[in-house]
């Protein structure tokens, strides 16, 4: 998905007198860098950040230096390092929510052999945390800290759903709805009916809206207030045919499994969680 455009305006301190603007700036430039822009020059930082040429300078040069950026010594063109994934390693190997899902979704991977992850809540976006592969097709899409959108499948569908329908409706209307596939729903009213769907279920469904030939079935999991923060989905191919029996338990399973892991939640308190 593609990132807005920032500007000089876009971070300001608000009064706050222990925020530090150059740290800020420094942090842009990192953010300017994505899947949609993996490789960026000098002149697109600036656009996509804001900053004066000046700045941009400063920073990408001290960003290399420190090692979190690479530049490529002939185009003279930036791209993340390696050393970005350290911090990524320590987020995932210590973070108490992923700890508790990774068992449970792997539990779902060994009995269905679908492709299994648990995404986490980021508003318009759900950001998976675990990703195991289905051992029957390899997904390109399917690794930590890929994002998809909440509006047109399953993952943020079932969040929406046992949101505030004031705060699910909004979430909606600013997001990108584009049409992925033919079968993409981007009508808000009949995203509504879907989430509402969700919430009589208790899990929700998406057939070929975000990826073509792909059926997601996911169920929320909720924090100690009972927000939902995240959820696990798993996903099929649709030319594999529906067996109901098989979709059942593979249903009830997902409920046991995000049950558990709400319930294990009752001790996370802290914020985001």
């Amino acid at each position: 998905m593609e990132k807005p455009k920032l500007t000089n305006k876009t971070i300001t301190k608000n009064g706050d007198n222990l925020t530090i603007g150059a740290l800020e700036k420094g942090f842009r430039v990192l953010d300017a860098f994505s899947t949609s822009h993996p490789e960026l020059g000098l002149s697109e930082i600036v656009g996509l950040t804001g900053l004066s040429k000046s700045s941009a300078q400063q920073y990408t040069h001290t960003l290399h230096r420190l090692g979190f950026l690479d530049k490529n010594p002939q185009s003279r063109r930036y791209t993340l390092s390696h050393k970005v994934l350290r911090h990524a390693h320590a987020f995932l190997s210590t973070n108490r929510l992923v700890e508790r899902a990774t068992p449970h979704v792997a539990e779902l991977r060994r009995q269905f052999h679908n492709r299994v992850g648990f995404g986490y809540h980021d508003d318009t976006e759900v950001i998976y945390l675990i990703a195991l592969q289905s051992n029957r097709a390899v997904y390109a899409t399917a690794h930590p800290g890929f994002r998809i959108p909440v509006y047109c499948t399953a993952t943020g569908k079932c969040i929406l759903a046992f949101l505030p329908e004031d705060q699910a409706q909004d979430i909606i209307n600013r997001s990108d709805r584009v049409k992925r596939t033919d079968m993409t729903v981007v009508d808000p009213e009949e995203i509504m009916e879907d989430v509402r769907l969700a919430r009589a279920q208790g899990y929700a469904t998406a057939r070929n809206e975000f990826n073509p030939t792909e059926i997601n079935i996911s169920a929320p999991v909720f924090n100690i207030s009972g927000t939902p923060v995240g959820a696990i989905a798993t996903t099929s191919h649709s030319i594999d045919g529906d067996n109901a029996q098989r979709a059942e338990e593979l249903i009830q399973a997902l409920l046991e499994a995000t049950r558990a892991i709400s319930h294990q939640n009752q001790s996370i308190t802290y914020e985001g969680i």
